[in-house]
């Protein structure tokens, strides 16, 4: 079971802890900002996508495959807002295909009329047989790759151009503590994730002065 409370910025390894902790309820901190949250048609992304909705975002909900799961997700988000305009929309979009995120990207803009302010991109993948590296197939380690680290290039690439400037933007990837636990079965997966942890690391400093931030959320495993 992966957990996801505990976040870490991108000056800190993901092994660097860093607990938030409120006894607060929700406020709508994130009112009418926009979040685009991939792979968030179930699984973290899915709490993720709830999550930033009860803060008062609007969300588009990104899938790939099972466009019932998105639209669930969405009609959740849509039945508890008292607003006549829909506050989640979902899109289906390949996170590894440019065309497919700059289409995600414009879809987001189109649907609220405003500047996109959040990506959480949280699609990912690993191979379910928990291979050795000797026993990874090269179609495993590619697919793997494609999502998790070429899915992360392309849509930090995006929002590193398209996300509110000025203060507010924020752009959130997704890693795990199987990088630093360095576990047998997990050779591809872990080293697409250590891949992200260091693409977050320098765009955090290539978006210095912009106002849009760069962080790493570090689930554990």
């Amino acid at each position: 079971m992966q957990h996801f409370s505990h976040i870490y910025s991108s000056n800190n390894d993901c092994g660097s802890r860093r607990t938030t902790t409120s006894l607060q309820p929700p406020s709508l901190t994130l009112h009418d900002r926009v979040a685009i949250v991939t792979g968030s048609s179930r699984g973290i992304g899915r709490a993720i996508a709830l999550h930033l909705a009860q803060l008062g975002a609007k969300i588009v909900v990104n899938y790939t495959s099972n466009s019932a799961q998105a639209e669930q997700v969405a009609s959740e988000i849509n039945s508890s807002s008292h607003e006549n305009s829909a506050r989640a929309i979902t899109f289906k979009a390949d996170v590894s295909d440019a065309d497919q995120v700059k289409s995600l990207f414009d879809s987001a803009e189109q649907a609220f009329g405003s500047p996109i302010h959040i990506l959480v991109n949280s699609a990912g993948v690993l191979d379910s047989k928990y291979p050795t590296i000797p026993n990874t197939s090269v179609e495993d380690f590619d697919r793997i790759f494609s999502i998790n680290t070429r899915g992360a290039f392309l849509c930090c690439k995006e929002a590193s151009s398209r996300l509110k400037r000025g203060g507010g933007g924020r752009i959130i990837l997704l890693s795990s503590s199987i990088v630093g636990a360095l576990k047998p079965g997990f050779g591809a997966y872990a080293a697409s994730k250590a891949a992200v942890e260091a693409m977050t690391k320098i765009l955090a400093k290539e978006l210095k002065g912009s106002g849009i931030t760069v962080n790493l959320l570090c689930l554990f495993s």
